[in-house]
């Protein structure tokens, strides 16, 4: 997210952390006390992890029972939370302390306890081994791609020989196709920054041969394609079974 996006998330966990999560407007304000509104965010997080198991079990031909799972950008936890219901445990990674905070006050709430989150960075220097599942959810989409293939690298480099990966990104941003719209709506931003209470959500699109490029180097196989749409912002969770690393 460059030093700006990091310190725009964290601004955003401080002042509307579950609608960041998930822009929602039943998700604006104090979710966490309001058990109607905090349950169907947590039923969201289910939907996805049950969408995504059938399409990895799918291409696996069998059931998947991971042991360790890693979650990045797991913000307040609304997917860490469903993932460790069908794993060993989970580690969940966020830069946003903030978001780090509330997602341990709801799993202490919610009795989750094979969870632990640390705060991520660009080198992941908080995370050790490798993990039978890597999971990432709009999360890239926020973070400028020059920075977000370094981290794609970094994360498909740590799924266990037959892990699993599970990266989404987006492709195609109807707002910046165009050099000239780009740089329009990045001077609006610059000139609206000191007047804004909340910071600017940011859409990046991510060239799909560079991604396809690293799962592939990676060891990924069985590339298994969930498109997305995010309000005309197309994207594509792609779930890779990884076997031998390709040589270098």
């Amino acid at each position: 997210m460059g030093q700006d996006t990091d310190r725009d998330w964290n601004a955003l966990a401080e002042i509307d952390p579950y609608w960041a999560v998930l822009t929602h407007d039943e998700f604006r304000g104090a979710v966490a006390t309001d058990a109607d509104r905090l349950e169907a965010f947590l039923e969201s997080g289910r939907e996805h992890v049950e969408r995504i198991w059938k399409a990895i079990e799918s291409a696996l031909g069998g059931p998947f029972s991971p042991q360790r799972a890693l979650d990045f950008g797991c913000g307040v936890g609304r997917v860490t939370i469903p993932l460790a219901a069908r794993c060993g445990s989970v580690l969940g990674l966020d830069v946003a302390d903030p978001m780090l905070a509330k997602a341990r006050e709801l799993c202490e709430r919610l009795q989750v306890g094979n969870v632990r989150f640390v705060k991520s960075d660009d080198r992941l220097s908080q995370v050790n081994g490798t993990f039978d599942l890597v999971h990432s959810y709009i999360v890239f989409q926020h973070i400028p791609p020059a920075r977000g293939l370094h981290l794609l690298r970094r994360l498909t480099g740590l799924v266990s020989e037959d892990g699993v990966g599970v990266l989404h990104v987006l492709y195609y941003n109807p707002d910046m196709a165009a050099l000239p719209v780009r740089l329009i709506k990045k001077a609006w931003r610059s000139a609206k920054r000191p007047f804004r209470r909340i910071p600017q959500m940011h859409m990046n699109a991510y060239p799909l041969n560079d991604v396809f490029r690293i799962i592939q180097e990676a060891g990924g196989r069985q590339v298994h394609v969930l498109p997305t749409d995010h309000g005309g912002c197309l994207g594509a969770i792609l779930c890779f079974t990884a076997g031998r690393r390709a040589p270098t």
